[in-house]
């Protein structure tokens, strides 16, 4: 008998069951998908880093230099690999369709095949092992701004020699940065490298990089005379801080994704079985007990449920795969237990959905057979006044009657509001934090103090890199360039080298700021003072914690044959190097003579003096792109979209969470618009039977979604300016060493075009259902007590 009353239910309200039905799929791939995400950031890079075999130990050595035997031969060395690689200075050495390529700043990497030192990834996620002879792969930084594509033939030009290869795609390097101010990396045929290594300029520039598996990296400090730099497998993890901080963000959108598919959900439960007062009444009329028709009900929800649960979990997967392919162009984010997470995720939705529907139906032991009569109500409302009153009232009848609804049932508009503001939220939380990380106020979290311009080209910028002693010179010279053509400039440049600095568990590596110039100011500092003097030093709190010390101690920093000390005067916010960074005082004169073991530069900053308008500093930077015949001359907003990579990544989530947004806000209204044509049948008979047409009906129920959708935009847009700065701290917090953030708002995307895209969206999905009280005639009031 049950099985009967379950087939005949299922199909008397079909399109109620296969609406809930969807949103059952929509919950269950929401839940999965976040659930297979979250998995793939908080294990993100580790599984990476374990897929790509990278080793304790990364290090570059020349070939004939001899610590690289010693090294090899440490006790603690388990296993090693050797690349050999080559460096072109410049992206102007390479052509492409006869023009040189002026599209990355920092020199181009050459690896030979002959031995690989991790596992490198093609665009299909496939391990490189060998290159065709004349051919190569690249970095994506080698193709960005250019409409270079596989098979295309890029020319590198070696002094007299012309060099003509295949591109065969992009590949990923777990090890190599893809910011775009990176340097490139080219995979190449081990014939072809060793045609170009007999070529003088060069081969003076040729490198092993050792990929070392070892127990005691320490040990690398007692080789030889002289100090080995290395980097150790977590420190190359601080090449993904900017891509981890937009998979966090992504994280977040995930899990309100799947907050808001289970708020909908028990919304829904609950309110289809509060919509069955009559067969319930009925039920219990013939006899049939509470356990028995809570059962019944349990049965029909399980299969929905579980039907439900599969598809989705079958369709999860290529939802993480679109989700997350916007913030993995630059490491591979994979959960090695997709399956098994989605069907746990799966599970959990089955079992979420049957305790809704056990305690939605707890009512039934209060409800009595005399409500199959009244369906569920007594016709009694005068428990509490409505705010609007049709006398006072100067609203038009289906005006008047749409808010009347709303406002008599506040808890059922309100559910449905917080959920539309959720969806908003997702929309204008990444609008916010896309714009700001393309906001010059970010430059200053990557020490950049002035400058309206930027210059990051190689070749402008080379001498002051290995001679920053002599960069007052030098930049005095390009302003009077820039002054013979008509700009009045002031002109700084800003470097860091990595030095070791003395701590009580052994000497450490970090990277100190210096800039000379004019027009410079100093770092602001969240705790203390910025450096004035040349033996102070502004330190980030992770910096702090990396050396043990703290405002007013000091440390020894070892710069080629000196040791300086320096006092520890304040903490800033960095970005750079993960926030393992220091800065020192403005015009700091490094030693004359030191070994650079690393190094990282911000460029050239312009202050255009003359006080232009944006037009005018757009027409400056054009011509001073002409007088250096590079394309690296950026904006203030430029440089940092540069230096991050992050803002137009922020931007494909952006547009995909509107695509969601109308996806979802649409399935929400038809389901409440179907849900309540249900429920109130009975009262849009009675509205026919005293003369209302269907138009003012279904303008009175679309109308009702829009307040609400109206509603739920104003509480956005209160909260998005809080939702923003809060997450955007919290991540960065994680990912650097950066706290103190304020968002940026682009106010017409933000406060205009989102909120309309969800007023539009449930305004158009009322429409669509509401044209269904068409099939309600008068006579239909005959089923009123």
């Amino acid at each position: 008998m049950f099985w009967r009353i379950l087939k005949k239910d299922l199909k008397r309200k079909k399109s109620m069951n296969i609406i809930l039905l969807l949103f059952i799929i929509m919950c269950t791939m929401f839940a999965a998908a976040s659930m297979n995400n979250i998995s793939a950031v908080t294990g993100g890079i580790e599984n990476y880093f374990d897929m790509a075999d990278v080793p304790d130990v990364i290090l570059s050595i020349n070939r004939d230099n001899p610590n690289r035997e010693k090294i090899l031969n440490l006790p603690s060395v388990k296993s090693y690999k050797a690349e050999e690689t080559l460096t072109v200075l410049t992206s102007k050495k390479f052509t492409y369709k006869g023009k040189k390529m002026d599209n990355f700043i920092n020199p181009a990497i050459l690896i030979s095949d002959k031995e690989l030192g991790i596992n490198y990834f093609d665009k299909d996620q496939e391990i490189i092992k060998s290159v065709p002879k004349g051919s190569f792969y690249a970095t994506k930084v080698f193709t960005q701004k250019t409409d270079i594509k596989p098979g295309d033939t890029v020319v590198l030009h070696v002094e007299d020699n012309t060099y003509e290869y295949k591109f065969l795609g992009t590949f990923k390097g777990a090890v190599m940065s893809t910011e775009e101010g990176a340097a490139a990396y080219l995979i190449m045929n081990h014939e072809d490298f060793d045609e170009l290594a007999k070529e003088e300029t060069l081969a003076a520039m040729s490198y092993d990089q050792l990929y070392i598996k070892m127990d005691k990296p320490s040990e690398l400090k007692s080789v030889g005379s002289e100090e080995i730099p290395y980097s150790t497998r977590e420190d190359m993890k601080g090449l993904y801080f900017f891509d981890m901080l937009a998979a966090y963000i992504m994280l977040v959108v995930s899990v309100i994704l799947m907050i808001t598919a289970f708020v909908v959900l028990r919304f829904t439960i609950g309110f289809t079985i509060t919509e069955e007062f009559r067969e319930i009444g009925v039920m219990k009329a013939l006899g049939i007990n509470n356990l028995s028709i809570r059962g019944l009900y349990m049965v029909k929800y399980m299969c929905m449920a579980v039907v439900g649960a599969l598809i989705g979990f079958g369709l999860s997967f290529p939802l993480s795969d679109v989700m997350m392919e916007s913030v993995s162009q630059n490491l591979i984010l994979k959960s090695s237990d997709n399956v098994k997470i989605g069907l746990i995720s799966a599970l959990i939705v089955i079992v979420v959905i049957l305790l809704f529907c056990f305690f939605c139906t707890g009512k039934v032991k209060r409800m009595s057979p005399i409500d199959a009569v009244r369906n569920g109500q007594n016709g009694e409302r005068f428990k509490k006044k409505s705010i609007l009153h049709l006398g006072k009232s100067k609203l038009p009848t289906t005006g008047f009657l749409a808010w009347n609804d709303v406002l008599s049932a506040p808890k059922r508009f309100i559910l449905i509001a917080i959920v539309f503001s959720l969806c908003v939220l997702m929309m204008t939380t990444m609008s916010t934090c896309a714009v700001t990380l393309k906001d010059p106020m970010m430059l200053k979290y990557m020490n950049i103090t002035t400058g309206e311009a930027h210059v990051m080209d190689m070749e402008s910028i080379e001498s002051m890199m290995f001679d920053f002693g002599n960069a007052d010179t030098k930049l005095q010279e390009f302003e009077d360039k820039l002054r013979k053509e008509g700009m009045e400039t002031e002109c700084s440049f800003t470097i860091g080298y990595s030095f070791k600095t003395e701590t009580k568990d052994g000497d450490k590596t970090l990277f100190y700021m210096a800039s000379k110039g004019k027009g410079l100011k100093n770092i602001e500092c969240t705790e203390g003072y910025a450096p004035k003097k040349n033996d102070e030093v502004a330190l980030t709190g992770y910096a702090m914690k990396y050396l043990g010390v703290k405002i007013g101690d000091k440390i020894k920093v070892k710069m080629g044959d000196e040791t300086r000390e320096f006092i520890v005067t304040g903490r800033f916010s960095s970005f750079l190097n993960a926030g393992l960074v220091g800065t020192l005082c403005i015009g700091y004169d490094y030693p004359e003579d030191f070994k650079i073991d690393g190094l990282t530069t911000s460029g050239i900053q312009i202050h255009f003096t003359d006080n232009p308008d944006k037009k005018t500093i757009t027409d400056y930077i054009k011509k001073i792109r002409n007088i250096l015949d590079s394309d690296k001359v950026y904006s203030s907003s430029e440089c940092v979209e540069t230096m991050t990579g992050m803002s137009s990544m922020l931007n494909g989530i952006k547009n995909m969470m509107m695509v969601l947004t109308v996806v979802v806000t649409v399935m929400i209204v038809l389901l409440m618009e179907r849900s309540f044509i249900s429920r109130e049948k009975s009262e849009i008979a009675l509205m026919k039977a005293v003369g209302i047409d269907d138009l003012s009906i279904m303008k009175q129920h679309s109308i009702r979604f829009v307040i609400t959708a109206v509603v739920a935009a104003v509480i956005a847009s209160i909260a998005v300016m809080p939702v923003s700065d809060a997450m955007m701290n919290a991540v960065c917090s994680v990912v650097g060493d950066v706290t103190g953030v304020h968002c940026s708002v682009d106010a017409v995307e933000v406060f205009v075009i989102c909120p309309l895209i969800l007023i539009v969206a449930a305004g158009i999905g009322s429409i669509l259902m509401a044209t269904n009280v068409r099939r309600i005639k008068a006579s239909d009031t005959s089923n009123i007590e």
